[in-house]
């Protein structure tokens, strides 16, 4: 199978399509879908993102607040407007790879230290096909995304598809416990079903084996960068 039939086949039939594309070191399709939907949605995105308000929010709080004019006020707003527009665009066309690249690393890593035998390049093409329901969790947004008049917080725009138990909890819940929560997701559960699967053949573990390798690693970076990190943040 060609590269793009590969990255649609894993979809609906991973066994396969994922062991073939790591035998043959497939991993340019899945990253250039998931990029191109992920700029794609925050071109739509920006236009209804409010970067405003949290800026005038987080401006009343600097100690020269109370001597800046007017125009200085605004082109403070209108850097962090387009820090915030910049930072969409990057975060869509950069971090696909970028997270590809960090998650095969600590995978091959990972079943390295649990007796399996992967190969980088093979394990890379798992993680890429993995990514691959992220893109369909933006498409599955879309109309919630188009539908909304009104300009979106940041947070709403996590929340469009109620598809995580962050879901379930109020806009005051604390970031770190939302943040815990909104990673027990479906898309997200999909992905790790993935890469249990096609680290089967990668590593050449049992599927048990492959299940608890990826779902600890999975649970160390919730726990880590989800919860306690910004536990430890100081709160604005």
């Amino acid at each position: 199978m060609s590269g793009l039939k590969i990255a649609l086949w894993s979809l609906w039939a991973p066994v396969r399509a994922l062991a073939e594309a790591a035998d043959q070191r497939r991993f340019v399709w899945p990253l250039l879908l998931v990029t191109l939907v992920s700029v794609g949605f925050g071109a739509l995105a920006v236009e209804r993102v409010d970067f405003a308000s949290p800026a005038d929010d987080e401006l009343v709080k600097t100690p020269d607040y109370a001597k800046m004019t007017p125009h200085e006020r605004e082109d403070k707003i209108a850097q962090a407007v387009k820090i915030g527009v910049v930072g969409t665009f990057a975060k869509g066309a950069l971090w696909p790879a970028f997270s590809a690249l960090a998650s095969a690393f600590m995978l091959w890593l990972g079943f390295k230290v649990a007796g399996g035998k992967p190969g980088f390049v093979a394990t890379f093409a798992v993680v890429a096909h993995s990514l691959l329901p992220d893109a369909v969790k933006l498409l599955a947004s879309l109309p919630a995304l188009l539908t909304r008049a009104a300009s979106l917080s940041a947070l709403e725009l996590e929340r469009l598809l109620p598809s995580n138990l962050g879901a379930l909890l109020a806009e005051t819940t604390k970031a770190n416990q939302l943040a815990l929560l909104s990673s027990v997701d479906l898309f997200a559960l999909w992905s790790l079903a993935m890469l249990a699967v096609g680290m089967v053949h990668v590593a050449r573990v049992t599927g048990l084996r492959s299940t608890v390798v990826v779902t600890v690693l999975w649970a160390s970076f919730v726990l880590v960068f989800r919860f306690a990190l910004p536990s430890l943040m100081p709160q604005s």
